[in-house]
């Protein structure tokens, strides 16, 4: 499929995917950045319905994991102060999964978005350990056939010694702006660290768990918890039990 030549002024739209297990304010800052970088019109936040890479992971965690239904109703709570004129929810892989109970491809989807929004300029938004390991994705070197690619970097996750197959893409589609193309570049900006991730907060859950409660510290936190959260999510995980050590 070769590159299509849309209007000056096509919508520019962008989706970022991921588990979100659980979502947090760096990934709002992720869209942020990304927003202002690309001059994106709006974004889809869009969570994986079952990640064929994941799926041993959850299958053996000792923690409690949200499943699809929690999932959802925490990306609402993190985005529910957001402007949703520009920030929204794309569900398509989560329904995907619970129709066949089979593993989600990205692939799948970015045919799904050309289908549907061939008038837009479409852009993937990958974190940088993401693209490292793109080679692994089903049928990766056809993304860009659907889509762009825009790649931030974050911390112990850089662009050198990338793997050779993945780098021969960046060397054939790298790109230092988003063209006017629908689809087919790979575009790189930047954004300042979010000291957290998904992992990091998983294991600060599990183990404040198995800690006593109105212990030292206990206060602060649940105050640094809920900086990286907000306080409707950081309840709402709470009164679910999620992340607390499996019984």
């Amino acid at each position: 499929m070769g590159l299509t030549d849309i209007a000056p002024d096509a919508p520019t739209w962008g989706w970022l995917g991921g588990s979100f297990d659980p979502p947090h304010l760096g990934h709002l800052a992720l869209a942020h950045a990304a927003k202002l970088a690309l001059a994106l019109d709006r974004i889809q936040l869009m969570p994986t319905g079952q990640s064929w890479q994941k799926q041993a992971e959850q299958a053996s965690s000792a923690i409690r994991r949200a499943d699809n239904t929690q999932r959802l109703t925490m990306l609402n709570c993190l985005i529910a102060n957001a402007d949703r004129s520009y920030f929204d929810i794309d569900t398509r892989e989560v329904e995907r999964f619970e129709a066949s109970k089979q593993p989600t491809y990205s692939i799948d989807t970015v045919k799904d978005l050309a289908l549907e929004h061939p008038e837009k300029r479409r852009v993937m938004i990958l974190g940088a350990d993401q693209l490292r390991n793109l080679a692994s994705w089903k049928h990766y070197d056809q993304l860009l056939d659907y889509v762009h690619l825009a790649v931030t970097t974050r911390p112990g996750f850089g662009l050198q010694d990338l793997p050779i197959a993945v780098e021969a893409l960046v060397q054939a589609h790298g790109c230092d702006h988003l063209p006017r193309n629908s689809h087919g570049r790979i575009v790189f900006f930047s954004m300042s660290p979010v000291p957290t991730s998904s992992t990091m907060l998983r294991a600060e859950f599990a183990a404040a768990a198995s800690l006593p409660k109105d212990r030292v510290g206990e206060k602060l936190e649940s105050a640094t918890l809920e900086r990286f959260l907000g306080r409707p999510l950081l309840d709402y995980i709470r009164d679910q039990g999620l992340y607390c050590p499996s019984k």
